[in-house]
C-alpha cells in the first residue's frame, strides 16, 4: 500500500498542470484518529484524497468548495491475531464550504476553516464479539468543522495540516455520548495547486 501511495502521490505532484489564477487544489494525507470514542479507539487511518476548487478570490480570503474522501480501517484488521477475521473500514465522504486565508505579511501560511456535511459508510465481516456499535453497510452522517493550515513549498506544491471534526446524529438506540458521536482526525498530507 505505501507503493500505491508514493505512486499516487508522484503523479499529482508530476501534473504539469497551469493556471493562472491556480483555481483547483488536490491533496493526499494520512488521517489520524484521535480522541476516546468509538472511531479513535477501534480505527486507524489509511488514507484521504481531497480536491478543493476557490469559487471566488478576494483581497485577503478565498472561499471554496470542496470534498474529501477517506479510508479508516478497524485496528483488528492490521492484526493477525484477531478472532472471527474480523474486518471494519469506515469510508468517509465530507463535502464542504473552506474559507482560505491569506496573510500579507507571511506570504506562504495560508489559515483556512470550513464547513460542511460527512458521511460514514461502514463494511464490516467477520464477528467482533461485544463491540456491536456500527452494523455493516450503516452509513452514519453529521455536520462537520474543519480548519488547519496550507503552507506553501512553492508555487503548486504545499504542505497540509487539518483538525476535522463531525457530530453524527445517530438514533436514539445509541446514547447520546461523545464516544457515540463524535468523530475527531488529523489530517497530515501534501497537495499540488493548479
Amino acid at each position: 500500500m505505501k507503493l500505491l501511495r508514493l505512486t499516487v502521490f508522484t503523479l499529482v505532484l508530476s501534473l504539469n498542470l497551469c493556471a493562472q489564477n491556480y483555481k483547483w487544489f488536490v491533496n493526499l494525507n494520512y488521517p489520524i484518529t484521535i480522541d476516546k470514542n468509538f472511531i479513535g479507539e477501534n480505527y486507524t487511518g489509511f488514507i484521504d484524497l481531497g480536491l478543493r476548487y476557490y469559487l471566488a478570490e478576494f483581497e485577503y480570503l478565498s472561499l471554496g468548495a470542496s470534498f474529501n474522501t477517506s479510508i479508516l480501517a478497524n485496528n483488528d484488521n492490521l492484526d493477525i491475531t484477531s478472532l472471527g477475521n474480523y474486518k471494519a473500514i469506515a469510508f468517509g465522504l465530507q463535502p464542504k464550504i473552506t474559507i482560505l486565508g491569506k496573510i500579507p505579511t507571511l506570504e506562504v501560511l495560508h489559515p483556512f476553516l470550513g464547513v460542511g456535511y460527512s458521511f460514514y459508510l461502514f463494511s464490516i465481516t467477520g464477528v467482533n464479539p461485544g463491540l456491536g456499535i456500527v452494523e455493516n453497510g450503516e452509513t452514519l452522517s453529521g455536520l462537520s468543522f474543519n480548519g488547519g493550515f496550507d503552507i506553501d513549498i512553492s508555487d503548486h506544491v504545499i504542505i497540509h495540516l487539518e483538525y476535522y471534526f463531525t457530530r453524527l446524529q445517530r438514533s436514539n438506540l445509541v446514547p447520546d455520548t461523545r464516544y457515540n458521536k463524535n468523530i475527531n482526525l488529523v489530517k497530515l498530507g501534501a497537495g499540488y495547486r493548479f
